[in-house]
């Protein structure tokens, strides 16, 4: 049930680039293992902290993906990238080598008035062999909730001219950790990836990708997870509403991706282990292509699909009814561009669980002293011919790299 898959599932993540070869296969954690505990005097990562899983960062206390978010009592929110708690102060390194793209100032340096997002570090990386985007693409490292930068810390650059032209190497430090308008202080820490049809771009929230996947991530020994189905209903002749819920407790920290299929009973005569229902495949191939209630929930693939972008190939107008890249759900669209409006919808009974496009994703609270993680994904948008009986489900969970995390089944499979 936790065996690990060396391949990636090329069904679930077509389109994302999540090939080994497009990122730095060496990169070191950005606080570089927790250096500050064994040498804090130290002004970079040393190399042999590089490209291994043995100097992490955990404990974190937020990881990729759909939370409660603390902060705000509890509310769904998805979070694109992991949070790292460290007292104020703590060195923060570039986790690969790259240039500086920009700093941000979210600071009110006349009021001492530290905002949500505080001093953010942007690095931009390019494929490794190459030294511009052009047909290859590009990705980013983002360092939020700093106190201090390394760089323009009282006025920030927006590019990276604007920034002094400065490169970067790999584990130099980018400055320190702060605390933000949450309260505690931390690192929040994301990777963003240029999808293939906007290939030297990245910089959008839907170009989130779990850093798990990125950086050195050795997995616990042993490996426990469970996964299991609950909730059922609709699922007989007379019925074109099934519902279904997989529940998933690992110990392991890299869920992106769960998936039901719905058969027919092994002895059947209509059709023996025939798929029936909602049977989708992701898509992520533009920026228009979307699944509208699917049998699948993948963090990656919806934070792609649903945060949108708005740049001059993308603007937030394209995603409007009508428009060139029209999304499902245009008519809950404001003026203004919003990267949250879905994927932070919460259940109408509920605050605290997310609710979106045909799926209630509930999510066990989370910090720096959790050891599994739970939720439970309830499929609510799922049809079938009022006609056929689901006499088998199967369910798979997998990681953010592809490896199978666990899968189970139910009836007469």
């Amino acid at each position: 049930m936790s065996k690990f898959l060396l391949v990636l599932a090329a069904f679930a993540f077509a389109g994302l680039g999540a090939s080994a070869q497009q990122f730095d296969t060496t990169m070191n954690w950005p606080l570089c293992g927790r250096l500050y505990l064994t040498n804090p005097s130290a002004t970079s990562c040393p190399a042999n902290r590089t490209g291994s899983g043995s100097y992490n960062d955990f404990p974190i206390s937020d990881p990729f993906g759909p939370r409660k978010r603390t902060s705000l009592g509890g509310a769904c929110d998805f979070h694109r990238g992991l949070d790292i708690p460290a007292p104020v102060g703590t060195k923060v390194f570039a986790v690969a080598a790259g240039r500086l793209e920009k700093v941000e100032i979210d600071y009110d340096l006349i009021n001492g008035v530290n905002r949500y997002d505080g001093i953010s570090v942007v690095v931009k990386h390019f494929r490794p062999g190459r030294s511009t985007c052009g047909a290859y693409g590009q990705y980013f490292s983002r360092y939020h909730h700093l106190n201090t930068s390394m760089w323009n810390t009282t006025t920030g650059c927006n590019n990276f001219t604007d920034c002094g032209s400065v490169t970067i190497s790999k584990g130099q430090q980018v400055g320190t950790v702060g605390i933000s308008w949450s309260g505690f202080a931390h690192l929040h820490f994301e990777m963003r990836d240029a999808p293939t049809y906007d290939n030297c771009s990245g910089q959008w929230a839907g170009d989130a990708v779990n850093p798990l996947r990125l950086l050195p991530y050795t997995l616990p020994s042993p490996v426990s997870s469970t996964v299991s189905i609950s909730n059922l209903s609709g699922l007989s002749a007379g019925s074109t509403n099934p519902v279904v819920q997989v529940d998933l407790t690992t110990n392991r920290f890299d869920f992106d991706f769960v998936k039901v299929t719905l058969r027919k009973g092994a002895s059947d005569p209509s059709g023996p282990r025939q798929i029936i229902g909602t049977n989708q495949v992701p898509s992520i191939a533009t920026a228009g292509s979307y699944n509208q209630n699917p049998n699948f929930y993948g963090i990656e693939v919806w934070n792609r699909q649903w945060s949108h972008r708005n740049n001059g190939a993308y603007p937030w107008s394209s995603f409007a009814c009508g428009a060139a890249n029209a999304c499902p759900y245009c008519s809950s669209h404001g003026s203004s561009y919003d990267a949250d409006l879905h994927l932070d919808q919460s259940c109408g009974d509920s605050a605290n669980v997310c609710c979106f496009n045909g799926v209630r994703f509930d999510v066990a609270e989370f910090s720096n002293t959790t050891t599994t993680y739970g939720t439970g994904v309830r499929f609510t948008g799922l049809t079938k011919n009022v006609s056929d009986t689901v006499g088998c489900i199967e369910a798979e969970v997998k990681a953010a790299n592809g490896g199978v995390i666990g899968t189970t089944q139910w009836g007469n499979c």
